[in-house]
């Protein structure tokens, strides 16, 4: 592999604040994954916070080693990683959180899901809930948690791969909105399940608490950071 390092007029040109720390961490995270310096360059830069992508992913990369390589190896999905924690902390802790996720990266992006998509994506979350009855709702809770905000980075993910994020303000918009209401969906059916162990309860799952979401282009536009614990 070669380890060249990139220039500090390069970094600075691909978008990095703090020089010296972009070079550090690229050459750190090169030896860590085996991926060429200047490979990992050309995808951080694709990011809109290319020190916070970088910081992130190195924290990742700690957590998930792996993973993350596998991510890194590929200029593709390397890009999508880097865009997505360099647009929100959030999505950080979350893939902190759930290492496992980390491979929703490989995909190829793809435009937000219909309601009865993401109703039978949030569904299928909950099919291997094995919980007493007093653990049901919270495991439910979990798994609804766990789903949504991999699903709500499959839409910011296909979010930040448009050329143009202008004309993909309504779809995202409608795409966020059928999230949250098949989330709410899912809830209500899960909380009136009551034929079959362990899904026998009394109470209702609180819904997932919908993402708030500027409009890509205006002036605050981020995608707001999950709550803690999700």
């Amino acid at each position: 592999m070669s380890r060249q390092a990139p220039t500090l007029g390069r970094l600075a040109r691909a978008g990095f604040d703090d020089l010296d720390s972009a070079a550090a961490g690229l050459e750190a995270l090169a030896v860590a994954t085996g991926v060429d310096e200047e490979r990992l360059l050309t995808a951080f830069a694709q990011a809109g916070d290319p020190d916070e992508a970088l910081v992130a992913v190195a924290r990742l990369q700690e957590r998930a080693p792996h993973e993350v390589a596998v991510v890194l190896e590929q200029d593709a999905s390397a890009e999508r990683l880097a865009r997505l924690l360099g647009a929100s902390r959030g999505f950080g802790d979350f893939l902190m959180r759930h290492p496992g996720e980390v491979g929703l990266l490989q995909q190829v992006p793809m435009p937000p899901p219909a309601t009865a998509d993401a109703r039978e994506s949030l569904l299928a979350a909950l099919d291997d809930i094995d919980a007493p009855p007093a653990q049901y709702l919270d495991a439910v809770a979990s798994a609804l948690r766990v789903r949504y905000r991999r699903l709500l980075a499959g839409i910011a993910v296909w979010d930040l791969s448009r050329t143009d994020a202008v004309e993909a303000v309504d779809v995202v918009a409608s795409g966020l909105a059928d999230l949250a209401g098949a989330t709410l969906d899912v809830a209500i059916i899960a909380a009136g399940v009551r034929s079959r162990e362990p899904r026998a309860h009394r109470r209702r799952p609180a819904p997932t608490r919908p993402q708030r979401w500027t409009p890509p282009g205006s002036p605050s536009s981020a995608w707001a950071r999950p709550a803690r614990g999700s």
